[in-house]
Formats: structure tokens, C-alpha cells, sequence
């Protein structure tokens, strides 16, 4: 992950620039459930990981109005918070509230944190579900933050090495004194080896700011200094990022 070198063109990431928010919502919600629907086709059961933060909401209240056949979908989050399930800065929280009263109700809602338990216990148990269930990958949809950091992987984080080179799809993330993970250092996070498995992997930025941030980690050609690079490069497929203004 280190690599500085570019990587091949065929993994060179696709950028669809959007004139406002609402055409931004819209074409990445229908982008994101053809991606599923082609899924759906092959397999009875397709996994949908998604991120949390209120960038991404609009999208999802959209796809979740989408026509498919959300009881065969289970849908799980690409990193979580340890606090306490429904309380603030919990992402399942986010997805729960962005489904109700939709057709995405009927999909089934995979936490990562369990109430009381210990950072360790959450990724075992994640980790064991997912290996249990054996479901394809279908779609993972990544945030990014200012300082370049998706999922829960920060810049130069203790143990960013070791998550880039684990083969778990879950592990746990101390990131105390990292400026990103504000008042929560203590995290799972999605691994590039599982998202490396998925169909497709789409991008959520908004702003002339989070432009500018993606343009330099596509220059400087270092994970460790902007972990964002393991998601766009981090697939057997091309990342397809969705900005508006």
C-alpha cells in the first residue's frame, strides 16, 4: 500500500462531477443500486457496506426508495465508532434512520459495536459474522475526510501498517491524537483486503475543499499519508467518485 509509484491505467479512478446537491444524491443513489441489482442477479444475497457521517445521507435516504428486493439485502457499515448503539456519533444509527419507512426496511441492518463489549470482542464478533454469512460483496461506499482518512484509517495512524496488511475485513483502530477521529479515537474499520473483494467501490464528496484534498492524494503517491489511496487504487475495478459542489 505504500507503493509510490502510479498505478495501472485500468485502475485509474472514474469522476462524475454533478451541478448540485440534488443531481449529486440522485445519480450516485441510481448508481449504487444498478451496481446492487446487477448483484442481485448472480446471488440470492448481497452485502452493502456503507459509511456514516451526514455527507452521505441524502444518498441514502434516495437508494433506500429504490425498487429492489431489499429483503435480500444486508446492509453493514464500512467503519464504526466504539460508543454506545443509538447514541450520537454512532453510524448504525445513521442507516437505521435513513431506511424506515422505506423499501430498504425490508433489508437487514448488521451493527458493528455490541453494547458493553470491549473493542476487541466487536471486531471478533464482526469478523466471525462475516465469514460465517459468506456473502458477496457486493458494493462499498466510502466519506473521506479533510485530511484525507476514509473508513477509519487516518494518516500515519498507529497501526495504519498493520490494517493495510491485514487479511481480516475488520480491525480495531486506536487513532488517539489524531485530529479526524475527533472525540472518538477508538474504532473498526473496513480493511482494503476485504473492500478489494467488492463489485464496486464508490466515493461521496461534496465541496470545492474535499476536491482540492481527493486532487492531492491522487498526486502524492503515499497510503500512508493519505490512506484514501487504498480505497481509490485498493479493487479490481475502477472507484467511481461523485462530487458536487
Amino acid at each position: 500500500m505504500a507503493n509510490r509509484l502510479p498505478p495501472p491505467a485500468h485502475k485509474q479512478p472514474v469522476f462524475h462531477a454533478h451541478a448540485n446537491a440534488a443531481d449529486w444524491a440522485t445519480a450516485a443513489a441510481q448508481a449504487i443500486a444498478s451496481r446492487l441489482q446487477q448483484d442481485l442477479n448472480l446471488a440470492p444475497e448481497v452485502l452493502l457496506l456503507l459509511s456514516g457521517g451526514s455527507t452521505p445521507a441524502p444518498v441514502y435516504r434516495q437508494l433506500a426508495a429504490q425498487p429492489l428486493d431489499w429483503s435480500r439485502v444486508v446492509i453493514s457499515l464500512v467503519d464504526e465508532r466504539l460508543v454506545a448503539p443509538g447514541s450520537d456519533g454512532n453510524n448504525a444509527a445513521l442507516l437505521v434512520q435513513a431506511v424506515v419507512d422505506t423499501p430498504a426496511e425490508a433489508a437487514r441492518i448488521w451493527p458493528l459495536v455490541i453494547a458493553g463489549s470491549s473493542l476487541a470482542a466487536c471486531v471478533s464478533q464482526a469478523n466471525a459474522r462475516l465469514t460465517a454469512a459468506a456473502l458477496p460483496i457486493s458494493t462499498v461506499v466510502f466519506g473521506m475526510g479533510s485530511d484525507t482518512h476514509t473508513a477509519s484509517l487516518f494518516p500515519r495512524a498507529p497501526g495504519l501498517a498493520a490494517a493495510f496488511e491485514s487479511q481480516q475485513s475488520y480491525v480495531a483502530i486506536d487513532a488517539s491524537g489524531c485530529v479526524g477521529a475527533g472525540h472518538y479515537p477508538l474504532r473498526i474499520s473496513l480493511t482494503p483486503s476485504a473492500w478489494s473483494r467488492a463489485s464496486a467501490r464508490f466515493l461521496l464528496i461534496t465541496g470545492a475543499g474535499k476536491r482540492r484534498v481527493y486532487q492531492r492524494a491522487l498526486a502524492e503517491h503515499d497510503a500512508f499519508a493519505h490512506p484514501v489511496r487504498s480505497a481509490i487504487y485498493g479493487g479490481n475495478s475502477a472507484l467511481h467518485v461523485h462530487w458536487c459542489p
